[in-house]
C-alpha cells in the first residue's frame, strides 16, 4: 500500500480542527502523515494541533497568501507517495474512508482516484451528497470536476503539474483538475464509498456571493486552458447540483445524522 500524507490548512480554525485531526488520528492506516499547514493563527488553533499530532505528523505556522499558498506549501513538504486535502472544517467519514482509495491506487498502479463527498449543516444534518462516479472528464467544460476533499493522487505527479494558482480565491483546485486530466496517458478512477463529510460554510460553499466568484472564476480557469466557457455554458452543471441536493435529502430523510461523528462516539 502507498504512504498517504493527508494535509489540512487552516488559520483561527479552533472550533472545528479538532474533529479533522481526531478522524485522521483514528484512521486504521499505520502509514498515514497528517501535514496541517497554519497561517498564523491567534486563538487556540495551535494548541489543539500540537496536542494531536503524532511523530511523523508535521506543522508549518507562518503567514501565508492564502488557502492555495498554503496548500502548496503542504505539498511541498508531504513526505507520502500519495496525497490528499481535508479541510479543517471537515474529517473522514470512517475509519477506514481512506482504504478503498488507497488500494485502488496500490493494485492498479493509478495516478489518482476519488471517492464521495457528504455536505452537513451545522446541525449535522445531510444537504449534499456529492457522488464520484457522476463525474466523466468532458463535464470539466461545464465547471464540473471530481470531489476534491475525496480526491487523491500520486504526490509527484501533482508537484509535477506545479500545484495550485495562487491568484485564484476559490477555484484554483479546478484549475488543477483542468490539468490533471489534460494528460491523455492520465491513470484515474472513480472509487466507490464516502471518503470525507464537509460543513457547509466553507470558502467554496458560503453563500450566493461566493458562488457568483466562483462562477466567474471557473470561465476564467476554462480559458486559461484553452477550453471554450461562459456563464451560460457553465450553467449546464446546476441540475446535476439539484441531484445532489436531492441525494442529500433522502439521506436525512432515511435519519442518517452526523450530529455526532463517528470518533466521539
Amino acid at each position: 500500500m502507498p504512504t498517504i500524507t493527508v494535509v489540512t490548512v487552516c488559520y483561527n480554525s479552533a472550533a472545528t480542527i479538532e474533529d479533522a485531526l481526531l478522524s485522521v488520528k483514528a484512521q486504521s492506516r499505520p502509514d498515514l502523515q497528517h501535514v496541517v499547514i497554519d497561517g498564523g493563527s491567534t486563538d487556540a488553533t495551535l494548541d489543539i494541533v500540537r496536542r494531536h499530532l503524532g511523530p511523523c505528523d508535521m506543522l508549518v505556522s507562518e503567514p501565508d497568501d492564502g488557502i492555495y499558498d498554503a496548500m502548496n506549501k503542504g505539498l511541498r513538504v508531504a513526505g507520502g507517495e500519495v496525497i490528499g486535502f481535508l479541510n479543517s472544517d471537515d474529517y473522514f467519514a470512517g475509519p477506514d474512508a481512506l482504504g478503498p482509495v488507497a488500494a485502488a491506487l496500490d493494485d492498479r498502479a493509478l495516478d489518482c482516484a476519488w471517492g464521495d463527498v457528504l455536505q452537513v449543516n451545522a446541525a449535522g444534518r445531510a444537504r449534499r451528497l456529492i457522488r464520484g462516479d457522476a463525474f466523466a472528464p468532458w463535464m470539466l467544460s461545464i465547471g464540473v470536476m471530481p470531489p476534491h476533499p475525496a480526491f487523491y493522487a500520486r504526490t509527484e505527479k501533482m508537484r509535477m503539474l506545479g500545484g495550485f494558482a495562487k491568484d485564484l480565491r476559490i477555484a484554483s483546485d479546478f484549475d488543477f483538475m483542468m490539468r490533471v486530466f489534460a494528460d491523455p496517458g492520465l491513470r484515474a478512477e472513480y472509487v466507490p464509498g464516502l471518503v470525507a463529510v464537509m460543513r457547509l460554510g466553507g470558502v467554496s460553499s458560503a453563500g450566493v456571493r461566493a458562488h457568483q466568484r466562483t462562477s466567474r472564476e471557473i470561465v476564467e480557469v476554462l480559458k486559461r486552458n484553452g477550453r471554450p466557457g461562459g456563464q451560460f455554458r457553465i450553467a449546464a452543471r446546476y441540475p446535476l447540483r439539484v441531484l445532489e441536493l436531492a441525494r442529500g435529502r433522502v439521506m436525512d430523510w432515511q435519519g442518517q445524522s452526523y450530529a455526532t461523528p463517528w470518533f466521539r462516539t
